[in-house]
C-alpha cells in the first residue's frame, strides 16, 4: 500500500512539474532555468544574468559582445568591448583595423595624424607627440597653426 501511494504521489508530482516545462525543438526545458533561442538553441540564465546567442553559442552580455550574429569578442576590464579585425579581437586602445589586419597604435599620434579612434561603444581621443596639440581629431604644430606666434629659430 505504501509502494503505491508512493508511484501515485510521483506521478502526480511529475505531471506538475512536466507542466512547468516549455519546448525548445526536440528538448523540454525549465524557463526559470534557461532562454530558448530560434527554437533551437537554449541557453542558461546564470544568477539571474540571461545569457544571449551569437550563433551557436551562449554568451553574457556582461562578458561578451556579438558581432554579426556569429563571432565573439571579450569585454575588456573598463568595460569596452574589444572589436573585431578579420577572425580576431582586438582593443582598439592599442590596436587599429585595416582590411582585416592588425597594427599596434603608435605611443603619440605625430603631426597631422588623426589622433581619435572610434568604435561602437564610442569615440577615444589618442595622445598626440610632444609639443603638438589634439585640434578637430588631429595632431598639430601650433606654431604652423599661428605661425607668428612662435618665436623664430635661431639660424
Amino acid at each position: 500500500m505504501v509502494h503505491l501511494l508512493f508511484l501515485v504521489l510521483t506521478a502526480i508530482f511529475a505531471s506538475i512539474v512536466a507542466a512547468d516545462l516549455e519546448s525548445c525543438g526536440n528538448a523540454k526545458y525549465d524557463p526559470t532555468q534557461y532562454t530558448c533561442y530560434n527554437n533551437t538553441l537554449l541557453c542558461p540564465i546564470v544568477n539571474g544574468d540571461k545569457y544571449l546567442a551569437c550563433g551557436s553559442d551562449c554568451y553574457s552580455a556582461t562578458q561578451y559582445t556579438c558581432f554579426n550574429g556569429n563571432f565573439l569578442c571579450p569585454l575588456l576590464a573598463n568595460g569596452i568591448a574589444t572589436q573585431r579585425c578579420g577572425n580576431a579581437c582586438y582593443d582598439p586602445l592599442h590596436y587599429s583595423c585595416a582590411n582585416g589586419q592588425l597594427t599596434p597604435i603608435p605611443s603619440c599620434i605625430s603631426d597631422f595624424g588623426v589622433n581619435e579612434v572610434c568604435t561602437n561603444q564610442g569615440c577615444f581621443l589618442l595622445p598626440c607627440c610632444p609639443g603638438l596639440i589634439s585640434v578637430a581629431d588631429h595632431c598639430r604644430d601650433p606654431c604652423q597653426l599661428v605661425p607668428g606666434s612662435c618665436p623664430m629659430s635661431a639660424s
